[in-house]
């Protein structure tokens, strides 16, 4: 076993005592790490009444490439609905915090649209995921391609990751 593995099987037992003890039953997506798949961690899992569902190998392309053109815009555009909300002059509490935003306010149809499947181009996440066709390497640059694309395009809108 290699010494320098991030998480191993003490570690995903004292992750399940500490963090995920005494919630309800839930589902837990784990890749197929051997730290995830020993006997111990299974039983620790089905007494705290997990759900193990493992990623199989050779799956975590597909899904790396649904994160990126699905998942990441998504939360792109609910972090924006949150900054828009958080800078509004939103209604407080008698002890002076902001009051919960009304998700009827939010997830009204048209609020939380599905605009951002029109801003990624299906050829360009693949890109990104270094999946490639192109076996004389030019496409290799890519991924730098299209993260400096991102940053003008933020630097010109105002907006930053950070």
């Amino acid at each position: 076993m290699n010494e320098e593995v991030y998480m191993d099987k003490a570690m995903m037992l004292e992750w399940i005592r500490v963090v995920r003890n005494r919630r309800p039953r839930r589902m837990l997506v784990l890749d197929a790490f051997h730290g995830h798949l020993t006997e111990a961690v299974k039983r620790v899992l089905c007494d705290e009444k997990m759900d193990l569902d493992i990623i199989l190998d050779g799956v975590m392309s597909t899904l790396q490439l649904l994160d990126i053109m699905l998942n990441k815009p998504f939360k792109d555009q609910v972090w924006l609905e949150y900054q828009g909300w958080m800078s509004s002059d939103s209604p407080e509490t008698p002890t002076s915090h902001l009051q919960r935003p009304l998700l009827e306010n939010h997830l009204q149809p048209g609020a939380l649209h599905l605009v951002f499947f029109a801003r990624r181009d299906g050829a360009e996440c693949i890109k990104e995921c270094c999946f490639s066709n192109s076996l004389n390497s030019t496409e290799d640059d890519t991924l730098w391609e299209a993260a400096s694309k991102k940053r003008l395009s933020s630097e010109d809108s105002g907006t930053s990751d950070e």
